[in-house]
């Protein structure tokens, strides 16, 4: 699994992370495999946001599935997701919500 791949498909399908990472520089750091499904892939980000430096390390943790690499969400994004879950539900029982579309 080369960074490089990883690092472009990311790219061809987020314009956000496009734009976040585009004047930065990225460094591959590592891999930690984890098993022979996960690995996590830990980088560099550095640039500056309006002229102040800017240096990130993150790590992206990938899983091998029926033959194409996934991107495995964060504790805070699946977290995230289940608090507007719960809200959406939470919304629909109030009175005088708007119907539910079908």
């Amino acid at each position: 699994m080369a960074f490089e791949h990883v690092m472009a498909a990311i790219a061809s399908r987020s314009p956000a992370f496009t734009s976040a990472y585009a004047a930065g520089k990225v460094t591959y750091i590592g891999r930690v495999t984890e098993n022979e499904d996960i690995s996590h892939v830990v980088f560099r980000v550095d640039g500056d946001v309006a002229g102040a430096p800017l240096s990130l390390v993150d790590v992206m943790s990938i899983k091998g599935y029926q033959g194409s690499l996934r991107f495995l969400l964060t504790a805070e994004i699946d977290q995230f997701a289940m608090l507007m879950e719960r809200a959406a539900a939470q919304m629909k029982q109030l009175p005088g919500a708007p119907p539910t579309r079908q």
